[in-house]
Order: structure tokens, then sequence, then C-alpha cells
């Protein structure tokens, strides 16, 4: 039940974004944050699977090996500027992003972003931040998913590819459409520097931002982490990060089968 609430969430929240041009029309101080959560193959098995069913983590929260590819190609084909994380931080810092920049990230950092992402954006060069669940590393049945391990991580980081980042240390539940991390905002504070902990332990890059979980924050979880190491925290919405946009609330476009057609191709930046 909790994964369901967490999807139709997460989609009521992407109903509720701002127009991707709803701030300035100046394409230099916008940056596209692509989130992604999950890859599964293209095959037989999940076509079928896909016609047969309504399960929303197939048909809306899932993008196709495929698909994904395709994505990297048109980006790619549209003089994309792939940014690191700390380049997107550096260019809001300066008031100018590159052109048609964009930012890869992924949440969660279940297998798929190993065995599926990773080879696509390793063959092309493509930059991407893994915002992980540090408490749930190598959790082989978290709701549901088969987590990366340490040692996978810690190849990931090793390929130049990718950095990590906190999605929380164990906050990452959501129990009658609230999310652990503002249900329990009294314990954040501890839960976010043990994740920062962990990752400053185990990655050769300091921990410095957060993906909140199901997007969802207050002004509590907003204070707590003004407190702690995290300069930067992200929400999902389906607007590009602009130079102003506050650093605790910064969007990132959760890519669905259709967001990259409707949002991504229509942003200005590449028309």
């Amino acid at each position: 039940m909790n994964r369901w609430m967490s999807l139709l969430l997460i989609a009521l929240l992407l109903l509720s974004g701002q127009p991707v041009e709803a701030k300035s029309g100046d394409v230099s101080k916008q940056c596209l944050a692509l989130n992604y959560h999950r890859l599964i193959k293209d095959d037989l098995f999940t076509n079928v699977i896909s016609l047969l069913t309504s399960n929303k983590e197939l048909n809306f929260y899932s993008i196709k090996d495929s698909e994904f590819e395709a994505q990297m190609e048109w980006l790619i084909a549209h003089d994309a500027t792939f940014v690191t994380e700390e380049t997107l931080i550096e260019g809001k810092q300066r008031g100018k992003f590159p052109e048609r920049c964009v930012w890869m990230n992924f949440d969660d950092m279940d297998q798929s972003a190993l065995k599926l992402a990773h080879p696509i954006l390793k063959e092309r060069g493509i930059p991407a931040t893994g915002f992980v669940i540090t408490g749930h590393v190598g959790d082989t049945s978290f709701h549901n998913l088969n987590m990366i391990d340490l040692k996978g991580l810690k190849e990931m980081e090793a390929s130049g590819i990718w950095q990590f980042n906190s999605h929380t240390h164990d906050l990452h539940n959501l129990k009658r459409s609230t999310s652990d991390l503002v249900k329990h905002s009294s314990k954040a504070g501890t839960d976010i520097d043990r994740s920062v902990k962990y990752l400053d332990q185990h990655f050769n890059k300091k921990a410095t931002s957060l993906a909140y979980p199901y997007g969802q924050y207050d002004d509590a979880v907003i204070d707590t982490l003004e407190h702690s190491a995290i300069r930067h925290a992200y929400v999902l919405k389906e607007t590009p990060i602009h130079v102003d946009d506050d650093n605790y609330t910064l969007p990132r476009i959760l890519v669905s089968r259709d967001s990259f057609e409707k949002v991504v191709k229509n942003w200005k930046g590449f028309n």
C-alpha cells in the first residue's frame, strides 16, 4: 500500500507543478534537472506485463532502458551540456548556467541504476548524481527494491561518472501521504548526520545535498538542514532550476514516459 501511495503522491506533485517556463524566459538562468528512479529491461516479459496491468511502477515510475538510451541520444543530438552537481551549483551561484544545461540524477539507487543506467551513461560520458538511502545500501528488499551494495556504489564512483549525496539514512517511508522525514522532523537532524557521515566515510566527495523523499518537506525540515552539512535540497516539480530558486527547494523533473516529450523537448533551451 505504501508503494501505491508514494506513486500517487508523486503524480499529484507533478500535476500541481508550474509550467516549465514559469520563471524568467532567459534560459541562461535555467538548468534542467532530470530525475530518474527505475530503469527496466525492454523485453517481451516487460512489454506483456505492461499491456496486461495498470501497475504504476511499470507504466509511470519506471523507464525502459531503450527509452532512456533514446532520451540520452536526443539530448546529445540537441547539444545538451551535461553538468555535474558541482557545476550546477557553481552556475547558480554565478547567476548563469552553461548553454542547454542538463543535470542527470537518480533517486534510491536500486540495482537498475547500476546494471541498466550506468552502462548507457558511461558509454557517453554523461555525469550523474545518485541520491542514496544510506541506511539501506545493499538491502535486497527495500520497498520491493534490490538496492546497490557498497561495492557496487564504489565501482560506480570509480568510473568517474557518478557522485553521491543523501536521500536520508532511514526516513524514506510514506505513511498516510506524509513522508517520515516530515512526520518525524524531530529525528531529521540525527538521521541526516548519519547519512552524511556514511557518505563522507565511503566516498571521495563530501555530502552537501539532499533529495527529499517523495519531494516532501516543511519549514521544520528546512530549518534542520540549515543547521547541518546540507547546503542544497531538491523537490520534484516540472520546471527548470532557476538561479533565483531557494537553495532548499530546488526543482527536479521526474522523467516519466511522456514528461520527456511534453516538458524536456519543449524547453526553450532546446528551441
